[in-house]
């Protein structure tokens, strides 16, 4: 699934902030320091809003810069909480919050894995598909951040 219909939702919501995007160059060099190949949906995330969380996504670990770090943190993180399951190797850590909730995709599903999420206090078992995509996820990101600057008040 294409970002298209994530991005007009975005675009129709007049943020302050804009999208800034990853190049690229970029793109390919993080591929490379990585050891992987994205997924489309999420190379073309990167390509629109790689480079600035835009209001969304606040208070997490996302951006290119994050990255290389999050699959070890995520492990860490695993380990710390005597989780059952070891982190697949094949996972692509994209988000991590708080150092106790991230989400991956599994890159030996290609473009239409489902989001995946570990969560400290509420995943005590098994790992928890929690989208169908990265474009589902993703779609609820924006919609969470709105919702909850509306409930405040504030402008996006």
């Amino acid at each position: 699934m294409h970002l298209d219909y994530v991005k007009a939702l975005f675009d129709g919501l007049n943020f302050t902030v804009r999208p800034e995007a990853c190049t690229p160059d970029q793109v390919q060099a993080l591929e490379k320091q990585l050891g992987i190949i994205f997924p489309g949906p999420y190379r073309e995330f990167l390509l629109w809003m790689g480079q600035s969380r835009a209001g969304i996504l606040l208070g997490s670990d996302w951006l290119p810069d994050d990255l290389p770090s999050l699959k070890d943190k995520a492990k860490n993180l695993l380990s710390s909480n005597n989780f059952p399951q070891p982190l697949p190797d094949d996972a692509f850590v994209f988000w991590m919050s708080q150092n106790y909730v991230f989400t991956f995709l599994r890159l030996s599903q290609g473009d239409n894995s489902p989001v995946y999420r570990y969560h400290g206090t509420l995943d005590t078992t098994a790992f928890t598909p929690i989208n169908q995509s990265f474009a589902e996820w993703l779609q609820m990101q924006i919609q969470t951040h709105v919702d909850r600057m509306k409930s405040l008040g504030e402008p996006w």
